[in-house]
């Protein structure tokens, strides 16, 4: 982190890292729900697998997509403080301070109490 022009893809690439994991869990959960009998009978219909996932495989998972959208909205203002702060140097200080980093060192790192 010697340069600050490399905070911001840092921090943006480590979040996505941080939370595919969990997305992946419930999104293989949400297609394997799907009942095979729709993409048999589809096959037989003669559609291939990018119809199937057009037609089926979509339009089955979208209310996962919309609870999931739903449930990320509560973290959307949140600035990822420890993330951050783990990665604040003097150095980067300019680029990466969000207003939480900002008051903590302002404070010494003490309890705000």
């Amino acid at each position: 982190m010697g340069k600050k022009e490399y905070f911001r893809p840092i921090v943006v690439i480590s979040s996505i890292l941080k939370d595919i994991g969990w997305g992946s869990i419930i999104y293989f959960a949400a297609l394997a729900a799907i009942n095979p009998e729709l993409h048999e009978s589809a096959v037989i219909d003669g559609a291939n697998r990018w119809q199937r996932i057009i037609r089926i495989n979509i339009p089955s998972i979208m209310p996962t997509v919309a609870i999931m959208f739903i449930l990320s909205l509560g973290g959307f203002l949140s600035a990822n403080f420890e993330q951050i702060i783990n990665l604040l140097n003097p150095v980067n200080y300019e680029t990466g301070d969000v207003i939480d980093t900002y008051v903590y060192r302002l404070h010494g790192g003490h309890r705000l109490v």
